[in-house]
């Protein structure tokens, strides 16, 4: 994975970020939109930079940019309405994800959307499996039943008193 941070001094960054969106349909791209002076995105961009410390696969690029500098940039969507902004960009950037209005913007947050992202279905679903036969080799679902035995069985003790 690759973090690029593109603003004034680092404007000749830009161009990595078009080869690596071009380089295959399986190329996506994290990106953050912010704007100097602006309270909310001074708030989210330490938590976007912790990021570079996130293991994410190579196919997969986290950028940062400065909004004075999107306008030489292709590939990104539609011009942002606010700030923030967060997309995820793929298939050459004729596919644009923006990030979840309801969701908190937090390092944990972004690199959770991020994992779900890069991960292939196939991946997912088969990892998804065996945590959910590791749940219930545990016995998880035994002892939700036995609970709920418990809770039924106080219930009717309480009515067949209340009878009296």
């Amino acid at each position: 994975m690759s973090f690029l941070h593109i603003h004034r001094n680092t404007l000749h960054q830009k161009h990595k970020y078009k080869s690596h969106l071009e380089r295959s349909k399986d190329t996506k791209v994290f990106l953050l939109i912010y704007m100097e002076g602006c309270g909310p995105c001074n708030a989210v961009r330490p938590e976007w930079a912790k990021l570079k410390h996130h293991k994410i696969p190579d196919n997969v690029m986290v950028v940062d940019v400065d909004k004075d500098y999107i306008g030489d940039m292709t590939m990104i969507g539609q011009d942002p309405e606010g700030f923030p902004t967060i997309r995820m960009i793929t298939n050459s950037g004729k596919h644009v994800e923006e990030y979840p209005n309801n969701k908190h913007r937090t390092y944990h947050n972004f690199a959770e959307w991020i994992d779900s992202h890069s991960k292939s279905k196939s991946h997912t679903n088969s990892s998804s499996r065996k945590e959910t036969n590791h749940k219930h080799k545990k016995g998880g679902s035994t002892k939700r039943k036995r609970l709920n035995r418990r809770k039924i069985n106080n219930h009717r003790k309480q009515k067949t008193r209340r009878s009296y």
